[in-house]
């Protein structure tokens, strides 16, 4: 999905759920007779049992004769084999009366929806009192759903998106992270071999661009155009007129490097973490608020960067709720500077 706009990830992601097993599938929970637990699904085209998630058997609606229940009993009328030959019963426990009730009218309206070309009409008592239960299914099916569609006149208009923040900044990490690696990659290396000549060079060519900030708010009511957001063009141009060095005493030995920023106004850094030795993951940059003091970090920090060190303690072996608790302190010591050591 990357590098897709949002529209086009909704339809592939929905075209992609739709061969789900349990894509559509509502659950009731039941019991068989030997008492163990399990899950009868009421789908389009017809009853599947689930055990432990899993599909173990399914009754299709061509298959059933009858769909009844009493008490907490739900029985299933399997047709046989031959034409005049008795339908087999599966039988079903469920918690109580209301859920087995509930449960036979699912399978009653999604049997007319998905099956008859039109919903069955009123009984008419002719005066004679009747048994049972009234519950018949009085919605469009599915064909008459489709027939209107097909004839509704409906009027052609035009839907604009506004992007999100998340696919706004994704869409120029592309050219910018990249020149930002390399030129991370280049700075290190050069101070790595002692070269000062290879270190200048590297500084001189490895060229950051900021971030895009979020558009400013128009007065009109329509959203702004993708195009307006998303011009190749506009960021190759920003990009190359922005040029930022590495200072000496941020690059360190063996590919690590030293960021140090404070805390805004209010308190904030404008960066998430994840990770940690309680979630079994390495700790890592997940998220950079756009226009914040860690967006705007000399040298730049980028989502996806490793933690080492926050403040000189080693990540390495803490909780993620203890990396937090490092990083929120800094604010309440002398020097409110936050310095991490990422790799």
């Amino acid at each position: 999905l990357v590098g897709l706009n949002p529209a086009d990830c909704e339809f592939h992601f929905l075209e992609r759920a739709q061969r789900l097993e349990m894509y559509g599938v509502d659950l009731h929970i039941a019991q068989d007779a030997d008492n163990d637990e399990l899950m009868l699904g009421v789908t389009h085209s017809g009853v599947c049992v689930f055990q432990n998630k899993t599909k173990i058997n399914s009754f299709h609606w061509a298959m059933m004769r009858k769909i009844g229940f009493k008490k907490n009993k739900f029985f299933l009328y399997i047709r046989g084999v031959e034409t005049n030959a008795d339908p087999s019963v599966v039988g079903f426990y469920l918690p109580d009366y209301r859920s087995c009730k509930i449960l036979w009218k699912r399978c009653v309206a999604h049997h007319t929806f998905f099956r008859q070309r039109l919903p069955p009409p009123p009984p008419s008592l002719n005066g004679f009192m009747r048994f049972g239960s009234k519950y018949r299914y009085s919605g469009r099916t599915l064909t008459m759903t489709v027939d209107h569609g097909k004839t509704t006149v409906r009027p052609d208009y035009q839907l604009q998106r506004p992007p999100s923040k998340r696919f706004q900044r994704r869409s120029d990490g592309g050219y910018t992270s990249m020149r930002a690696t390399a030129a991370k990659q280049r700075a290190v290396a050069a101070v790595a071999n002692g070269t000062d000549k290879e270190a200048e060079a590297a500084q001189m060519n490895g060229t950051h661009t900021p971030r895009p900030r979020t558009p400013e708010p128009t007065t009109t009511d329509s959203p702004p155009k993708p195009t307006e957001v998303y011009d190749e063009g506009y960021f190759k141009e920003e990009s190359d007129k922005v040029e930022e060095n590495y200072p000496e005493e941020s690059v360190l030995r063996n590919g690590l490097l030293k960021i140090k920023f404070m805390a805004d106004s209010e308190g904030r850094f404008g960066f998430n973490i994840r990770g940690g030795e309680d979630q079994k993951e390495t700790v890592k940059i997940s998220r950079i608020t756009p226009g914040s003091t860690a967006d705007q970090t000399v040298p730049r920090l980028e989502e996806g960067d490793v933690v080492e060190e926050v403040n000189g303690t080693p990540v390495a072996g803490l909780a993620h709720g203890g990396i937090v608790e490092l990083i929120r302190t800094t604010r309440l010591q002398s020097d409110p500077s936050l310095v991490l050591i990422i790799r």
